[in-house]
């Protein structure tokens, strides 16, 4: 079976590392897999993926190109964002099924009548859409009539080996190479700097711990920003972009994740394999991957003062919660394992198709 994987960009983010560990999985399985993105990195980390628009002519070139990939597929799958488009676009084209995987919440998609109606069109072409827990499902045939027959429930995975707890000797690196004082505990947000992440709950409530340091790792509209903010205070430090999100990992005590929306974060699987717990609010697919009291806490949006408590009792009790975290997510987010799903999918969709 040949296989179009198409990511939104090159960017490192959740979405395209799950999507080229997906890829890599099926591949292993015997699959012939190729994985493009739709356009480059532009500034910041980027995944070593070829880009079908690196110079950003725009949606409309990045749909051309995979069209014409499209030709040699047995399928397509598209993870999220512009690849609904770009996807539909190419699957119609070339009468080639489309599998969509939803990586937000649809509540919060499509500002204006005219993009929902964009949306629920290439939604409704797809030949199923995957989404990441029981919740989504509803969301979807409510908010753009997806027929709940073509609405596939298959949670985020992980490859087990690309992240581990550091020693001793690799965490005190991870701290100096971020510019972390050895002696304060740590809580990191690692990601999009961007008002959606709604880093401000994270950095406020960290202030508010005694002896604590917020690092923020990771790029977006709001990098300049906090660069600004961190001037003269050993309380925030801004990294920007990484190559290594596992070293970021290792200079932590726990990770920050205080979004106003969000779908099934890979970075909090990320945190997890290499034993940290996690302070988050329980939006999206998040209570699915932190579990309260046992691999991290989940707090209210915009609760400071809950924000804090969470994080001087999560790194007061780092061990616990943090090997209960690695755990669940060895357990139960196997990439291999949730490549076995998508491989029965692929085989079901192709299989109708002829």
């Amino acid at each position: 079976m040949r296989v179009l994987n198409l990511l939104n960009s090159t960017h490192r983010r959740g979405a395209e590392a799950f999507g080229i560990d997906l890829g890599a999985a099926l591949s292993a399985r015997g699959l012939d897999v190729r994985t493009v993105a739709l356009t480059g990195a532009g500034t910041g980390a980027a995944f070593p993926v070829e880009a079908l628009d690196p110079v950003g002519r725009g949606l409309r070139a990045a749909a051309s190109a995979a069209t014409a990939l499209a030709a040699e597929a047995d399928v397509i799958i598209g993870h999220g964002g512009r690849t609904l488009f770009a996807g539909a676009w190419a699957g119609r084209r070339r009468r080639v099924p489309f599998v969509y995987r939803v990586i937000g919440e649809p509540e919060v998609w499509a500002s204006s009548p005219a993009q929902r109606l964009r949306v629920t069109l290439a939604l409704r072409s797809a030949a199923r859409v995957a989404v990441y827990h029981h919740g989504v499902p509803d969301a979807l045939h409510r908010s753009f009539r997806v027929p709940t027959e073509r609405i596939v429930v298959i949670p985020k995975g992980i490859a087990l080996d690309q992240f581990a707890p550091p020693s001793a000797a690799e965490r005190a690196e991870a701290r100096r190479s971020f510019g972390v004082d050895t002696a304060r505990t740590v809580v990191v947000v690692l990601g999009a700097l961007a008002p959606a992440k709604n880093v401000e709950q994270v950095v406020e409530a960290a202030a508010r711990v005694e002896g604590m340091t917020a690092l923020l790792v990771g790029t977006g509209p709001d990098l300049d920003r906090w660069r600004r903010v961190a001037e003269g205070t050993t309380r925030l430090v801004v990294h920007g972009p990484t190559d290594s999100p596992a070293q970021a990992l290792h200079a932590a005590d726990v990770l920050g994740i205080t979004s106003r929306t969000e779908g099934m974060p890979t970075v909090v699987l990320e945190a997890a394999l290499c034993g940290l717990p996690s302070v988050a609010t329980p939006v999206g697919g998040v209570p699915d991957l932190v579990h309260d009291d046992e691999t991290g806490f989940l707090v209210p949006l915009g609760d400071i003062e809950a924000t804090a408590a969470a994080l001087a009792r999560a790194t007061e009790d780092r061990d616990r919660l943090g090997g209960a975290a690695r755990a669940v997510c060895v357990e139960r987010f196997d990439i291999d394992v949730v490549a076995g799903r998508w491989a029965d999918l692929l085989l079901e969709v192709t299989s109708a198709r002829r």
